[in-house]
């Protein structure tokens, strides 16, 4: 490896050039995925917030560590029909999303920031939040990717008076090429680095008792970031390390990896009607899982007999089993890859879900609306206590080589397709030895409304010899497939273009 200072790769080019400040002022790689996170606020506001939660897969020396701060179940509880809706068009689809005060979980993403610097940071907060303070400050032009996505989700950032006075422009959210400011969230960031959790405790406390919401001060004061082992699954050499539950994305990403050892995908040509059939098989396999018994196991404990030698074999007994699944479009999440000169890393998802729509008083925080998502709120399965982790698919990833040292750091946003896209780029890049741009650039599959959903890219008499599925080829590629930002140990990495991303190394 070869890095003056180290290589980022993020939803943006602010918050790669943001963590690359961190770097260059003596930080490691975690003070730059707090600096890139925080610039993510800014710039990526539909996809992320200090109002919002996530996780981490943290490599510091030889100490590899998952951290979750995703959102937590509320003291008061709530029933949907709580809930305000907004409807939003998806190009001829449309769906509901929760908004309004009742939509919004105990928030994590301050904790997880403020849990991390604590152990692992060497920048004063200050330096940390100085690139997106400028940005917060000075304003940012609105990128297409940006553009698009606020757009799309306009009911959103339009459903208080208080969000569009940040967030839209001539009563719209912005067009590409506007630039927008967010001075009271320059202010808040500014206060926290002073003041620490404090600032927003006293900020949510003030929100609490000024509003009718689900949230209670103590679901606030009670909040904790948790260390956790990370799931490390032994894959062809390397070691793939994701978050363990109640990540489900790192349970399924490590379901997937064994299960398609049924196959010998050495043997199988890429991109090939086999190959494809695989593939889908394995992610088809894969949601079968999660729709009978994976949600229950991770409240039991019983979560590791699933990924036991015995269970896997079962399993790939199985793996024609068809199974059908609801999708969500979109799925706002961001991702941000870090990897410093002395080989330590940090792979980190966010996400705020769509929005609550709701502004955390004056401080320029769009709160999340996650006690909604169906995603995150599994109803019907899984009677919630205050305090409880939330369900995500969100999987911050990390693949290790046979000496234990950082081969691989990746992730993406997507909600249901997480998993299956990181997946398939560790697939492309481990087992067919392909470079990282080439691993995220090919075509992808997912299994999705009981067929697979293929990227264009394939070949058309590939795929009309895919045995066992329904097979529904999309015009282009785009956010559907996510976005997979990763670094590599040379040094090298690639940003996906589906979500706008970006790569920086020095």
């Amino acid at each position: 490896m070869d890095l003056r200072y180290g290589a980022v790769a993020g939803g943006h080019k602010e918050v790669c050039t943001s963590a690359m400040h961190a770097l260059k002022k003596g930080g490691n790689a975690v003070d730059a995925a707090l600096s890139a996170l925080f610039a993510s606020f800014v710039v990526e506001p539909a996809l992320t917030s200090i109002g919002g939660s996530g996780y981490a897969v943290v490599k510091i020396g030889d100490s590899v560590k998952s951290y979750d701060f995703f959102s937590s179940y509320t003291s008061k509880g709530v029933a949907s029909r709580e809930m305000d809706e907004v409807i939003v068009d998806f190009g001829g689809v449309k769906q509901s999303f929760p908004v309004g005060h009742k939509s919004i979980a105990v928030p994590g993403n301050m904790n997880g920031i403020a849990a991390l610097h604590e152990k692992y940071g060497n920048l004063d907060m200050s330096e940390i939040i100085a690139p997106a303070v400028r940005l917060a400050e000075n304003g940012v032009k609105v990128n297409a990717m940006q553009s698009n996505i606020m757009r799309m989700l306009g009911e959103v950032f339009m459903y208080s008076d208080d969000v569009q006075r940040v967030y839209c422009m001539d009563g719209a959210p912005p067009m590409e090429g506007q630039v927008m400011y967010n001075h009271r969230l320059a202010e808040f960031m500014k206060s926290f680095a002073e003041n620490g959790l404090d600032a927003y405790i006293s900020e949510m406390h003030t929100f609490i008792e000024r509003n009718d919401t689900s949230l209670a001060k103590k679901d606030i004061n009670d909040y904790e970031v948790i260390e956790r082992d990370p799931i490390i699954t032994e894959y062809y050499g390397h070691s793939v390390c994701s978050p363990p539950p109640t990540s489900a994305g790192g349970f399924l990403l490590s379901l997937y990896l064994q299960l398609s050892d049924a196959f010998t995908l050495k043997a199988i040509k890429h991109g090939s009607a086999d190959y494809i059939t695989a593939i889908g098989s394995v992610l088809r396999k894969g949601f079968e899982v999660r729709s009978s018994s994976m949600i229950k196991s991770f409240y039991d404990g019983s979560w590791k007999s699933l990924l036991s030698p015995e269970s896997i074999e079962s399993l790939r007994k199985e793996l024609l089993s068809s199974y059908y699944a609801n999708e969500r479009f979109l799925g706002n999440t961001t991702h941000v890859s870090v990897l410093d000169k002395d080989g330590n890393a940090i792979s980190m998802t966010t996400t705020n879900g769509e929005g609550s729509g709701i502004m955390l008083n004056d401080t320029g925080v769009h709160l999340n609306n996650m006690l909604g998502e169906s995603d995150y709120y599994v109803k019907g399965i899984h009677r919630f206590s205050a305090g409880e982790r939330l369900i995500s698919m969100m999987c911050p990833t990390m693949v290790l080589d046979s000496k234990r040292d950082v081969e691989l750091v990746l992730g993406t946003g997507g909600i249901d397709r997480i998993p299956p896209m990181i997946f398939e780029v560790i697939v492309n890049y481990v087992v067919y030895d392909m470079n990282l741009r080439l691993a995220i650039e090919s075509p992808r599959i997912h299994f999705a409304e009981g067929k697979l959903q293929i990227e264009p890219g394939f070949d058309a008499s590939e795929i009309a010899n895919v045995n066992g599925f329904e097979c529904n080829v999309w015009k282009s590629k785009g956010v559907y497939f996510g976005g997979v930002n990763a670094v590599d140990s040379r040094g090298k990495g690639f940003g996906d273009a589906r979500r706008g991303g970006h790569f920086i190394s020095e």
